[in-house]
């Protein structure tokens, strides 16, 4: 047992590479899902749920909504990972998928503030919520799955794979409000999330083929499933989850703020840009994203982890940030090991 399982990790599991494009398949729905809302609460959800306000409060409230996701993707990250500890990777990837999907097609379809009054945006609050925890449950449990049936040194690569679906939902999401920004009225905004259903079905589809993690089910096999893998690895290495949780809000902030408060802010601030001038800029912008996604992995396997998040780090805030990657080499940052 402990023979195959090494050769598995040195090697990858025979379906590697399918897995990555499965598990990229399905965070790109769910990006398209999840970011879709930002770009319909920045050009319309203001109109659509909050018209008694003044702009820049209807703005403001649109982006609560917004906001109220992002707060409940902890949430969804912390059930996911103790259920995929407990039942496995695949069963939690599927439920995600298909929670997403009846979350973002119930937006569209739900009524204005001019139809029901102030249930409309408890209802948006509502499923916004919903869209949250299945987001929360999708980013770590599709790089885990994946990263668990790569060979150990193309690991960053085969992640990055996965990882790419990230801005490949992003491009198709603004594709989509730019296509549909031209039917005026509520369909320019309900008509991308209906279009939802049809991803949802080739997604879900896709992650049924999936197999198993093979680290998990050498963990079945040998009885070693955690009774409370939540607690436990809250207990054992909490420092290391504060570290990367810190981490990913940094990062995630600022590509939440650039993906769509810049579409308000610029009508806002009064600039002359019309609305599908700065979706199609997204749009590039989602486009370059998803070649930079892919290099950046495989460079992490060239260089270290440690090291390619230094690099990152530094180009975002040049002067303030330190690390013992950075100038000088750091032998751990080039070391190799199966885990």
């Amino acid at each position: 047992m402990a023979s195959s399982s090494s050769r598995a990790s040195v090697h990858g599991s025979p379906d590697k590479f399918r897995v990555a494009v499965g598990c990229g398949v399905g965070a790109t729905i769910e990006t398209y899902d999840f970011i879709g809302f930002g770009t319909a609460a920045a050009l319309y959800f203001g109109d659509a749920f909050f018209p008694d306000s003044d702009p820049l409060s209807a703005s403001l409230l649109s982006f609560a909504t917004l906001g109220v996701g992002f707060a409940a993707r902890p949430l969804g990250g912390l059930i996911a990972g103790h259920l995929g500890d407990r039942i496995g990777r695949k069963p939690v990837l599927v439920s995600s998928l298909l929670l997403m999907g009846i979350a973002t097609v119930l937006i569209g379809c739900l009524p204005t503030y001019q139809q029901v009054g102030v249930w409309a945006p408890v209802l948006l609050v509502a499923i916004r919520i919903v869209q949250g925890i299945a987001f929360g449950a999708e980013w770590g449990g599709a790089i885990l799955m994946t990263f668990e049936h790569a060979p150990w040194r193309r690991r960053g690569l085969y992640t990055g794979i996965t990882q790419a679906g990230f801005p490949v939902g992003l491009l198709l999401a603004n594709l989509a409000f730019l296509l549909s920004a031209g039917m005026g009225g509520t369909l320019a905004w309900r008509i991308p999330f209906l279009l939802s259903a049809v991803l949802i079905v080739v997604g879900i589809l896709i992650r049924l083929k999936i197999d198993e993690s093979p680290e998990f089910e050498d963990l079945k096999e040998s009885g070693a499933v955690a009774r409370n893998p939540l607690l436990d690895v809250l207990r054992e290495d909490w420092r290391t989850v504060l570290r990367t949780f810190c981490l990913r809000v940094v990062e995630t902030a600022g590509y939440a703020v650039s993906v769509t408060f810049m579409l308000t802010y610029l009508q806002l601030d009064g600039s002359p840009t019309s609305d599908s001038t700065s979706l199609l800029a997204l749009t590039t912008a989602a486009g370059l994203g998803i070649a930079a996604t892919t290099l950046w992995g495989h460079g992490s396997d060239v260089f270290g982890r440690r090291r390619s998040t230094c690099w990152v780090a530094r180009s975002r805030w040049p002067g303030a940030f330190r690390c013992s990657c950075w100038p000088a080499p750091a032998p751990r940052c080039w070391s190799w090991s199966p885990s």
